[in-house]
């Protein structure tokens, strides 16, 4: 379990971020009103629709599932601020980071593409998030239609082949997020988990680095 202000302490820190990702389930879930490409206060909740899961480490370690929620909410000692990267059925949306927060989420990911454009000097990056019905190289066609990303032969994706996959009634998904360090620059991670919504059970299967 962790809190918004845990993840204010770890501001930069990037192995008190991993941790975080490392012991708990986190999904993410947002309202219409805040899916801009923008800084927003967001709030840490346990527990992600309908309860209960039984949520483990691949050891067998029973974990918690927490949600960041990007909706609507009074600034104060239960919210944090990051930035989010929208999403959008059929479409892709992008976001430009830099310095006015350390964190960054998008929607959870069941088929989509996330694409990370070439660091700016100062550290800032531009992101994507790519729907098209779980079609990869679709996806990457929209995200290269983009101005931003049409000539960055520096561009690095999360693509659906390499996250997404069934077992037996469940799937996999992944919560793509964006940590800020101490210098600047921008690393992102993806943390997969496979959810079986029939017997309501989820496995943390692993934590990647993006580069």
């Amino acid at each position: 379990m962790f809190t918004a202000q845990d993840l204010v302490a770890a501001i930069g820190n990037e192995a008190a971020i991993l941790n975080i990702f490392r012991n708990n389930i986190v999904m993410s879930t947002y309202g219409e009103s805040q899916n801009s490409g923008a800084v927003h206060h967001m709030t840490v909740a346990a527990g992600w629709g309908i309860q209960p899961y039984v949520a483990k480490k691949a050891d067998g370690t029973v974990i918690d599932v927490m949600s960041i929620v990007n909706k609507p909410c009074v600034p104060g000692p239960a919210t944090f601020q990051a930035y989010w990267c929208p999403f959008q059925g059929n479409d892709c949306k992008l976001a430009w980071l830099g310095g006015a927060a350390s964190y960054m989420f998008t929607a959870k990911m069941d088929g989509c593409t996330f694409a990370i454009g070439s660091a700016a000097p100062s550290g800032e990056r531009m992101v994507a998030h790519a729907n098209l019905g779980g079609d990869g190289g679709g996806q990457m066609d929209q995200i290269k239609g983009k101005i931003a990303f049409r000539n960055d032969t520096g561009m690095r994706y999360l693509g659906p082949a390499a996250y997404r996959y069934s077992h037996d009634t469940g799937g996999t998904e992944a919560t793509t997020f964006g940590i800020r360090l101490a210098t600047g620059q921008w690393k992102f991670f993806s943390q997969v988990v496979l959810i079986d919504k029939t017997a309501k059970t989820m496995q943390l299967v692993e934590v990647m680095p993006l580069g």
